[in-house]
């Protein structure tokens, strides 16, 4: 798993690739050596326009609130896209922490929508 979604994580419309799954070329259905360049489209409209995600705490953090282990909603901080993702509430009751995490501090799990 990685902080934030890749490529893998999203389908691809061109060579219909489920989640999860490599891109493969048409029509011989070979495993193509790199994803289709639609793909990295959708990853990147999902992670700009707030679509939310599930992310796991790697660490505690004792100011925040939050301990290893738990999952958040989340979606990329719009004033710091390249290094933070803001926890919108935890999975398990819906209590809003309020804050912001570093990448390194949390792995990505799944898109919300998937849960």
């Amino acid at each position: 798993m990685s902080a934030l979604p890749t490529v893998l994580d999203v389908s691809c419309r061109w060579c219909n690739a489920e989640r999860g799954n490599r891109c493969t070329r048409i029509p011989s259905g070979d495993i193509a050596p790199q994803p289709h360049s639609r793909r990295f489209i959708e990853l990147s409209a999902a992670m700009s326009n707030g679509t939310e995600f599930i992310v796991k705490m790697l660490h505690d953090d004792d100011h925040i609130g939050v301990k290893a282990g738990e999952e958040y909603a989340a979606i990329r901080y719009w004033l710091d896209p390249g290094a933070k993702v803001s926890l919108l509430r935890r999975v398990l009751d819906g209590w809003e922490p309020e804050c912001n995490q570093y990448f390194h501090c949390v792995e990505f799990i799944r898109w919300a929508s998937s849960s």
